[in-house]
């Protein structure tokens, strides 16, 4: 069985559409398959803030490895909206330890450093300070928190990112409303979805499109890197 964390409803909203929501022992998340491979997804929230429950599920299940995906930010130019992320070492914006990620040994992939951040990064000067400083090409809230968590817990299953850009350097304006639209996704209130409508106005609409495309582009990506794990999947 395959483990699949993310941390917002709204990225992984493809991937949820496939599966069945339960809770066991105190824990909700998603079940299902994914290519004939049994999955199973858990929903971090940002920063990994739900470490305890996230001990709990890996105990539920006996999982092979675990597929960490989302979007990440880009913080050096020439990067494309959707664009796979690449990684081979994490690092955190206020701590010095690094992980290295298992999965980078094609010599033929250009590999990039991710760097975690407390809280989003959403001006040009943030971006542009981070890239300089951690030498980063992408910017998250939740990869080196997870990895370091697991790490401390003697956890050994292994964590395969998979990452896509979310947003690029310079659109400041763009992530400001990603914030209010964020919701439309995960609310089943109809007066929720009608406020960010309002509030969004003729931005409400590229906005829209935009996350649909980034949903179903993490959705191919999840299914690449299953086909990748497991040869069995080469051919479907």
């Amino acid at each position: 069985m395959v483990a699949i964390t993310c941390a917002l409803y709204d990225e992984a909203y493809e991937v949820i559409r496939l599966l069945k929501k339960t809770k066991i022992d105190g824990v909700p998340h998603y079940v299902g398959k994914l290519l004939d491979e049994d999955i199973s997804l858990f929903l971090t929230k940002p920063g990994f803030k739900k470490k305890s429950q996230f001990r709990r599920w890996l105990k539920l299940y006996d999982f092979d490895f675990i597929i960490h995906t989302g979007f990440a930010g880009a913080l050096k130019p020439h990067f494309a909206v959707g664009e796979l992320c690449h990684i081979h070492t994490i690092s955190h914006s206020n701590q010095n330890k690094e992980f290295q990620t298992p999965d980078t040994k094609n010599n033929s992939i250009t590999t990039h450093k991710i760097v975690t951040a407390k809280k989003p990064v959403i001006t040009i000067n943030e971006k542009e300070d981070l890239a300089h400083k951690e030498n980063a090409s992408f910017v998250d809230m939740e990869l080196w928190n997870l990895f370091n968590f697991v790490k401390s817990e003697n956890i050994i299953t292994p964590i395969l990112p998979v990452k896509i850009i979310g947003d690029l350097v310079g659109e400041d304006e763009f992530l400001e409303k990603e914030i209010i639209f964020r919701p439309y996704f995960s609310s089943r209130n109809w007066k929720i979805k009608l406020q960010i409508i309002f509030t969004l106005g003729l931005g409400f609409i590229p906005l829209y499109k935009r996350k649909r495309f980034l949903q179903k582009t993490l959705l191919a990506r999840l299914k690449d890197k299953l086909t990748q794990t497991n040869p069995k999947f080469a051919k479907q």
